[in-house]
């Protein structure tokens, strides 16, 4: 260290041989051993340099001074230190000087001081001190640091539950004049002016008087109270007071009466649809009566124009099916025929009247069996007859039951819901002190009851059939062909 202090590294013959190129070309043998020592020198230098760098920051601030000295006193190293790489004499001639300077560089290191740290400590003493630094925001600052674009963001404030920031109103006497508008004066109108001097007039206010006349008692209020008459005020207040009481009671009744309304509307509704369900269905039953008699009278006709054809076809004759004698008599007759042909016409002649008597007996018992057999086809006739309209009328009764069954399921839920709807009134009427003559019982909304008569109209009963019973059972069909069993095997 003293070496670079004073500058005397290099000896004055070495310097002369620096300055003069003439001397140097002189002697070989010289220049060899100049040469050495300037490399011995050299390395020395950089070992002192090496240590330089590896103290602390005392040793580099004397280092730094060391230099400013040196190159102020313009010392030949500086130079050499500048061409050491091009001069041509600094150049070494062998390696073994190369490995000589690292050994030395290598074992020459200088000590570590106290004050010298390594990364690794200086690294955990930098995370504890920023530990130590770190602080919770609370939500206050952090709300602060977010930017106003995203805060004023729609759906950030609706995850964040805020509300925009607004700028202050400013009061009324802080605008400029031409924005600046004074407070209109108070007009007390004949019913506020009655209630001040406690002399209420015979009129019923409505509730807009009562609201206006609310807020013109209260800013009359505030503006005595700003002149200090206190008793004037205190009237102010108290009509105030009573004005508050009764738009508060008059409010309430008014929605009461709109509620009970409602239902009185509802309610009318309700027993309007029931008269159209009872006029449409009592249509609809006297319509189905009409045309049960018609079509029973025109089945009756249609019976009775059977009858009297199936007389005029009856025969009254015999007819050859039901001309069938007995053996006895075709016996008699052949003998009246033997007899006839031997010539014993006396025998032949009590034979025929025998025979004769006994075929008219035959034929009015022949004729008593057409005559059952056509009275009993006729009877026949008459029961599918009486069949036909039993039939008929007992579809008319299950139609007329289901008409009144569809109108009592349609109509008795009504009158279940209106007789509910009047004891809501009723009710409604005495728990808040309405008057019915207060209330408008004529209340009705025609839209919706038209809606409702569409609707039930869609849940009415079918139309009735167009084909009749009679038709369905006189009309011709193919008979019904039973399948045939197969025979069981024994």
């Amino acid at each position: 260290m003293t070496e670079v202090e004073t500058g005397g590294i290099f000896p004055t013959a070495v310097s002369d041989t620096l300055v003069g190129k003439s001397s140097r070309t002189n002697t070989s043998s010289s220049t060899f051993e100049e040469n050495e020592e300037m490399n011995k020198n050299l390395q020395n230098e950089k070992t002192e340099t090496d240590s330089i760098e590896i103290t602390g920051e005392e040793a580099s601030e004397e280092s730094n001074a060391t230099l400013e000295v040196h190159s102020q006193e313009n010392s030949p190293r500086q130079d050499i230190l500048k061409d050491k790489i091009t001069h041509p004499i600094l150049k070494p001639q062998n390696n073994n000087n190369k490995s000589k300077t690292t050994q030395l560089s290598r074992n020459n290191k200088v000590p570590k001081t106290p004050n010298a740290r390594t990364s690794k400590f200086r690294k955990t003493q930098s995370m504890d001190q920023s530990r130590k630094n770190k602080r919770t925001m609370n939500y206050r600052e952090v709300h602060e640091e977010v930017p106003n674009k995203v805060k004023n963001n729609p759906y950030i404030m609706k995850r964040l539950n805020t509300v925009p920031e607004n700028p202050p109103k400013p009061p009324r006497a802080a605008l400029p004049k031409e924005e600046y508008r004074p407070k209109p004066e108070i007009v007390i109108d004949d019913y506020t002016q009655s209630l001040i001097d406690k002399k209420p007039l015979d009129i019923e206010p409505t509730i807009e008087q009562l609201q206006a006349s609310s807020y013109q008692l209260r800013n009359l209020e505030k503006d005595l109270v700003d002149k200090s008459d206190y008793k004037e005020a205190k009237k102010a207040a108290e009509a105030h007071d009573y004005v508050a009481a009764k738009l508060k009671r008059e409010t309430a009744i008014k929605d009461s009466k709109a509620t009970i309304e409602d239902l009185i509307s509802k309610r009318n509704e309700l027993c309007a649809l029931v008269e159209h369900l009872n006029s449409y269905y009592e249509d609809l039953i006297q319509q189905h009566q009409e045309e049960f008699s018609q079509k029973a009278s025109a089945m009756r006709e249609q019976q009775q124009s059977e009858l009297d054809k199936f007389d005029e076809e009856t025969p009254s004759e015999l007819q050859p099916e039901f001309k069938r004698y007995s053996v006895t008599l075709l016996k008699m007759r052949s003998e009246e025929k033997n007899l006839a042909l031997n010539r014993k016409f006396d025998e032949a002649i009590a034979k025929k009247a025998k025979a004769d008597k006994l075929q008219k007996q035959e034929e009015q018992l022949n004729h008593e069996k057409m005559d059952d057999y056509y009275r009993l086809k006729k009877l026949r006739m008459m029961e599918k007859h009486n069949k036909v309209m039993e039939t008929f009328t007992q579809f008319n009764e299950s139609r007329f039951n289901e008409i009144l069954g569809q109108r009592k399921k349609q109509i008795e839920p009504l009158q279940a819901r209106i007789e509910s709807y009047e004891k809501m009134i009723a009710d409604l009427c005495e728990k808040r002190n309405i008057k019915s003559k207060h209330l408008n019982f004529d209340a009705i909304d025609d839209e919706r009851l038209e809606r409702l008569k569409t609707a039930s109209q869609s849940r009415s009963p079918s139309a009735p059939r167009t084909q009749s019973a009679m038709s369905r059972t006189v009309s011709k069909s193919n008979p019904v062909v039973k399948p045939k069993v197969a025979s069981q095997t024994k």
